[in-house]
């Protein structure tokens, strides 16, 4: 979790809490049987495996939006609103870490929620980060069980969310690393 302290908002002083928790779950190995008399061709396997990977971030988010308003409907908070480019911005981040393999805040929160992520009149912003092999689900119950993560979930003064999940394949399943954005100010 980080997030820009509200009191001074242009203020350089950041909290930052970070929960880290990876979980590794076995994942199904997908075989192709090659037709009679031909063989395997195994890079095509891995061109389709990515092309689900990328299908499965588009619902993984949505899952973990729908998750997030639905807390904080229960909360008596508003829903948050997920701009393009914000989201955008969210999965740019994920494509850093999971490239990496190094669970970090981004150094230039600020920086991408304005200009990448076509915000303005910041008043505060905040981000999540984490990785999971499970759920959309199991991630989200690991963000609400920590303080920090779920204080920007449930924040009021948030508005708007940019959720971007990555999948990157590993020797023992699908690894799901995911950046939420949020944001008090203007968004389009």
């Amino acid at each position: 979790m980080l997030r820009a302290p509200r009191p001074r908002p242009r203020s350089t002083r950041l909290v930052t809490l970070c929960a880290a928790v990876a979980t590794v779950v076995l994942g199904a190995a997908v075989s192709v049987a090659p037709a009679t008399g031909s063989t395997a061709q195994p890079s095509v396997q891995s061109v389709d495996t990515r092309a689900a990977m990328a299908r499965a971030g588009v619902g993984y988010d949505a899952r973990l939006l729908a998750l997030i308003n639905g807390a904080r409907q229960a909360d008596g908070v508003q829903p948050l609103t997920m701009t393009k480019k914000l989201r955008k911005s969210a999965k740019k981040w994920s494509r850093v870490t999971a490239r990496t393999q190094s669970l970090r805040h981004d150094p230039n929160l600020r920086a991408s929620v304005s200009r990448r992520g076509g915000c303005t009149n910041l008043r505060s912003w905040g981000e999540n980060v984490a990785y999971t092999s499970k759920s959309a689900d199991s991630m989200f119950a690991m963000y609400m069980n920590s303080p920090g993560h779920r204080a920007n979930i449930l924040d009021p003064e948030f508005r708007f969310v940019g959720v971007g999940t990555v999948n990157r394949a590993a020797s023992w399943g699908v690894v799901h690393w995911n950046t939420m954005k949020f944001v008090t100010g203007r968004c389009r």
